[in-house]
Order: structure tokens, then C-alpha cells, then sequence
């Protein structure tokens, strides 16, 4: 086909940096706009292309990085979605395409080169334990949720693990369906991407081999992080942040939520010995090791901060509902 040609011969990181110039992009919608191009590569391939491009554009280590940086350009991002704009100038943050909203005029947007204080802040919170910063960070969590979805928030902080451990097959897929997923997904389309694939265990009428995971995570040994995120990841729709998720509010104490943005925030703190480990990860597609990795981190945090004067019962939930606010 032709346009399999043209993506073998195209210089694709200009490419890409033309189009990130042509608007605001997640790496999802990045990687789409490419599928619609070069509608004959697997999406994959472009997923660990252009995809990964998406994810180099912020790290000074890669050559993506190199490329903008030497056509004095520089990345911008807000809400989760980057642009490529020219080095000097005002911009403006994008506009939702939201029929119900208020139209409003745009706000200026806090360029990447210029989110270094940002970068401080974390640092010295991480690495000077003052229970006052945790304390006002971990408060500040609750001020991002969206009213809509607060009682949910709540319901999840407090949830009771012997209520779901007792779940029947049906329960536990209700659970899931209306209450996990809903909390983890909170976009639209995600929440229905992945509900999608949940729900073939009812309509397969497999509920029982669904049931079956559940016991299988309740009698896992929570020491073992890679066996309890391998075995929550079995849940058809769930990835490693979504098998993360569950563990943290079914196990606060032992689990956090690893996803993108505890990433993003732990990668602007260079004293962690395992830096070049987080430099290495894809935020959007983390893999099993990785997410073990995270949660050792979390574990470390949570006993570090116990050991100082802190009034809060410091858990790997907790520090990453911090550093969830921090990446923000």
C-alpha cells in the first residue's frame, strides 16, 4: 500500500513534530491521527513509534527531546495533552469541546521548560519528609476531584475489603462494573472502552472464573507485589495502573495507584537511586516489573514518613494520592 511506503521512508520525527504543532494531543490522539494516515501499520507500530515519541518529548535523555530542542521549539502540556510550539511567545491552554460548559476565554498555559519551581516543590517535599507539606499535600488530593465524582472518592477511601472479600460472583462483577471501574475511569470513553471487556464475563457467563480471581487476590501474599499485580491484572479491562488501583483501595496499606502521573512526579526527583529506571518507563504502558518497582517506592516512602513526628498514618495510598495531586 502506499501509505506503508511513505511511513518506511518518511522522516517520522518530523513528522511528528508537525502534527504536535497543529494542536493539543494525548498520546492516544497522537497515535490515532497517525492510524488515519497510515491506515495499513498495525497500531502498535505506531504506538511505539510515534506513541513513544509522544513520551520522549518531555525527557531531555532522548532524542525526540534533541529534535525539538534544535528547531528551537519546545512542549507545552495541559489536562494530560502536549503541544509543540515555538520557544518564545504567549499561548493559550485548549479549549474543551464541551456543548454543556460556559465558553470562556482561554487561560495561559504553563510552559514545560518553565516548570522547574514545580520540579522543586516535589523534590523538597520528597526529600526533606516535613510532615506539614505531606500533611497540606495530601489535604490538597480532595480539591481535584470533580464534585460529580466526589461521593464515589469516598466510598473508595473508605472501602471495607472483608465486605468485598465476601462478594458473591454477582456482587463482585457489580462492583467492578459500577463502582471500580467508574472510579479508576473517570473519562467517558475510557470507562466505556474497558466496561466493554469487562462485561463479556457476564455475557460469556463466566462470573464464577471472575469470582475465581478474587479469591485467588485475597489469598495472594500481599508481600509479593509482581503475584498480587500480576494476579489483579488477569481482570479482563485492567492494565498494571488499573490492577494497582484496585489493590490500593482493597489494600491500602500495602498497595498505591501507579499510573502516569506518579510517574511523572517521581521522575522530577533525580536523588531516587532508581531514576533511571522511571527515565525508562513509558507513563501511559507501564509493564509488570515496572509497577513492582513503584510500589517498592510507595512501601519506602510510607515507612520513612512513619518514622517522623506525623500525625497521619502514612500508607503507599496515601503517598501516591500526594504525588497524584503533584503531577497536576
Amino acid at each position: 500500500m502506499p501509505d506503508y511506503k511513505t511511513y518506511k521512508t518518511i522522516d517520522k520525527t518530523d513528522w511528528f513534530i508537525q502534527q504536535m504543532k497543529s494542536g493539543w494531543f494525548s498520546r492516544q490522539d497522537i497515535v490515532a491521527v497517525a492510524a488515519k494516515e497510515f491506515p495499513s501499520i498495525p497500531l502498535k507500530t505506531l504506538d511505539g513509534t510515534i506513541g513513544q515519541y509522544w513520551s520522549d518529548s518531555i525527557n531531555p535523555k532522548w532524542g525526540t527531546y534533541k529534535a525539538i530542542q534544535a528547531r528551537g521549539l519546545r512542549v507545552v502540556e495541559n489536562d494530560g495533552k502536549r503541544s509543540i510550539v515555538e520557544d518564545s511567545g504567549t499561548f493559550t491552554k485548549p479549549v474543551a469541546n464541551d456543548s454543556n460548559s460556559n465558553a470562556t476565554l482561554p487561560a495561559p498555559v504553563e510552559p514545560f521548560a518553565e516548570v522547574h519551581s514545580q520540579s522543586d516543590r516535589i523534590r523538597k517535599m520528597w526529600n526533606t519528609n516535613d510532615p506539614d507539606l505531606w500533611q497540606k499535600a495530601l489535604n490538597r488530593y480532595w480539591t481535584f476531584v470533580k464534585p460529580s465524582n466526589l461521593e464515589l472518592e469516598k466510598e473508595m477511601d473508605r472501602l471495607d475489603a472483608e465486605t468485598v472479600k465476601a462478594m458473591t460472583p454477582k456482587a463482585w462483577f457489580e462492583f467492578l462494573l459500577e463502582q471500580y471501574f467508574r472510579w479508576k475511569y473517570t473519562a467517558p470513553n475510557r470507562y466505556g472502552s474497558t466496561t466493554k471487556i469487562l462485561r463479556t464475563y457476564a455475557a460469556n457467563n463466566e462470573l464464577a472464573a471472575l469470582h475465581a480471581i478474587k479469591e485467588r487476590l485475597f489469598a495472594a501474599d500481599r508481600e509479593n507485589i509482581q503475584q498480587c499485580l500480576s494476579v489483579a491484572s488477569l481482570i479482563r479491562g485492567l492494565g498494571i495502573a488499573g490492577a494497582s488501583g484496585l489493590l490500593a483501595v482493597l489494600f491500602p496499606t500495602q498497595f498505591g495507584t501507579v499510573d502516569q502521573f506518579l510517574v511523572k512526579a517521581l521522575a522530577r526527583i533525580p536523588e531516587l537511586p532508581e531514576r533511571n529506571l522511571i527515565a525508562a518507563m513509558s507513563p501511559e504502558s507501564l509493564k509488570l516489573n515496572e509497577g513492582t518497582i513503584l510500589i517498592r517506592i510507595l512501601r519506602r516512602k510510607a515507612g520513612e514518613l512513619n518514622q517522623g513526628p506525623s500525625q497521619t498514618r502514612w500508607t503507599p495510598r496515601k503517598v501516591d494520592m500526594v504525588l497524584w495531586t503533584c503531577a497536576r
